[in-house]
């Protein structure tokens, strides 16, 4: 009971702790620094973003845009999407093929896409699916509807043609992979242009996964990582990267140009002070040794990025291994100690896992092994 009772106090004091550390930075600013890359912050040191025109001009812009995205969930809510087909007279189609928009691949089609034909009302701009489908091994694809209803006076003007790519997601209940599709490219169509039996939208060159053509291996093509990379991170994990890099990149760049015209009015404890507080130095201090306990190392192998796989043991499937493969090619000195380890772990009653052996394998740094 006394256990039970402290462990829910150190869950009590961590809680407090990710809310004391929180970063969180207002990127709805128009001029606001904007994280290009993970390696590019763009800044703006123009006297125009001082001026108190400029100033107030961008607070009315913020207030816009948090208006605007209040409607904008207002209607999410209450006019959602819904996956139900509108129109019982099926009279009409929507055709089109999808091919690679690769110059070298420009007759490669694709299959197994998903494309929705979507309409909005005219009042409350409720959406409507009218058709569905899939290209097929040719990259040919049909969406079957009715024109009356796409075409009917309750509609808008402007409709939907919306082509999704699919990724795998994990139901929590039954641990089954479900679709998930995130719209890849949406081409507009004025219902006034539906007359016919059918439509054509043509050949549909989609810049999906272009590949090099001057390699032995599949190598994807990447000319601007912000705009073609064949993979991005979730939204979830660019808004925290966001909000958790541009404050600490901006301290930074603040040092640095301390350092370039007054070296000496910048101290080691100046430094450390002008960086916000993270998530293990606020815990230590109000519960000392706790960072260095095993269930606090084995919470941080779930919560952070780690780039390991739990594999269970050949002789004890109730415990799993860890590996890590350390400094790898990489130039190393005698200051940093990044050695390849295993780990072995235990899961306890919550099912986090808890550390029981760590091997380290290889040599620690350039001189000592």
């Amino acid at each position: 009971m006394e256990s039970q009772l402290s462990q829910e106090i150190c869950n009590q004091i961590c809680k407090q702790c990710l809310q004391e550390t929180r970063i969180v930075y207002d990127k709805g600013r128009f001029f606001s620094p904007r994280l290009r890359s993970i390696n590019h912050l763009q800044l703006g040191y123009s006297k125009v973003l001082t001026n108190p025109f400029t100033i107030f001009g961008e607070l009315l812009y913020v207030a816009y845009k948090k208006v605007r995205g209040f409607f904008q969930k207002l209607a999410r809510k209450l006019f959602p999407r819904r996956d139900v087909l509108h129109g019982t007279n099926v009279d009409s189609a929507i055709v089109g093929r999808l091919t690679f928009a690769n110059r070298h691949d420009v007759n490669t089609p694709i299959h197994g896409m998903r494309i929705e034909y979507w309409a909005k009302t005219r009042i409350f701009r409720q959406w409507r699916k009218m058709g569905e489908g899939y290209s097929d091994r040719d990259g040919k694809f049909r969406l079957p509807f009715e024109v009356r209803a796409v075409r009917n006076i309750r509609m808008a003007k402007k409709t939907f043609v919306e082509i999704s790519e699919i990724t795998q997601v994990f139901h929590k209940k039954n641990f089954l992979p479900s679709p998930h599709y995130n719209i890849f490219q949406t081409i507009v169509l004025s219902k006034g242009e539906l007359i016919g039996m059918e439509y054509s939208v043509g050949t549909v060159q989609l810049p999906f996964w272009e590949y090099r053509n001057d390699a032995s291996t599949p190598r994807v093509v990447i000319k601007d990582h912000d705009k073609d990379a064949p993979e991005y991170y979730a939204q979830g994990r660019l808004d925290a990267l966001i909000e958790q890099v541009i404050p600490i990149e901006l301290v930074k760049l603040r040092h640095l140009e301390i350092i370039a015209l007054h070296p000496e009015k910048l101290t080691r404890a100046d430094i450390q002070k002008a960086y916000p507080q993270n998530l293990t130095v606020c815990i230590e201090k109000k519960l000392p040794g706790y960072t260095r306990g095993d269930e606090w190392f084995g919470e941080r192998m779930m919560n952070g990025m780690n780039k390991g796989c739990f594999v269970p043991d050949e002789v004890d499937p109730s415990l799993y291994w860890m590996h890590y493969f350390g400094i790898c090619n990489y130039e190393h000195n005698n200051d940093y100690a990044l050695p390849t380890a295993s780990v072995k772990y235990k899961l306890n009653e919550n099912g986090l896992p808890i550390p029981t052996e760590i091997q380290l394998v290889g040599q620690l740094n350039a001189f000592n092994t």
